[in-house]
């Protein structure tokens, strides 16, 4: 099992431990992800019990017996604690610097979104990037520029930024 295993999983990202959500330390009574992004955003906002609240959830999750619980749950993989600790603190900062957030909105449109787009009713994907099937789903039906090169789908670096800068949605303060 590889590090990108973890990415890969969809339950890891939500798989979060804080002792003030849930004393007993408990699978699935941590924050999720998008409730971490939440975090992030008050704290960049001048929340101190949102940045607690995330420093605290960094500290219960990236110890030894996050791992332990995570491989009783989904079953024996094989990758060691270190994959796991370097995976998640990678998922934490990856939260902690994010400058948009990738979104869907009415009618499964998909996109990149700075602000607070939950309030908006916006379903966060995650921190500025797209799943890896959506971001093949949007390439086979054009909506990603791409070009297919035998079995490969290989995507032009300043074409893919061209079309994120004309599909952004920008909040006014």
């Amino acid at each position: 099992m590889s590090f990108a295993y973890l990415f890969l999983d969809r339950e890891f990202p939500d798989f979060n431990f804080s002792a003030t959500w849930d004393p007993d330390l408990r699978p699935g009574g941590g924050p999720s992800q998008l409730k971490l992004i939440q975090m992030v955003h008050g704290a960049r906002l001048g929340e101190r019990g949102a940045a607690a609240g995330f420093i605290e959830t960094m500290y219960w999750t990236l110890r030894l017996e996050s791992f332990e619980c995570f491989q009783r749950v989904h079953g024996p993989c094989s990758i060691s604690y270190r994959d796991w600790f370097y995976a998640k603190l990678s998922q934490f900062l990856d939260l902690l610097v994010y400058e948009q957030l990738a979104v869907a909105g009415p009618g499964g449109t998909t996109g990149l979104k700075a602000g607070a787009p939950w309030e908006e009713g916006f379903l966060v994907l995650g921190p500025g990037e797209l799943a890896v099937d959506t971001v093949y789903r949007m390439a086979r039906l054009r909506e990603l520029p791409s070009v297919k090169v035998g079995r490969a789908l290989r995507f032009d670096l300043v074409a893919l930024e061209r079309y994120v800068e004309q599909h952004t949605i920008e909040t006014i303060d």
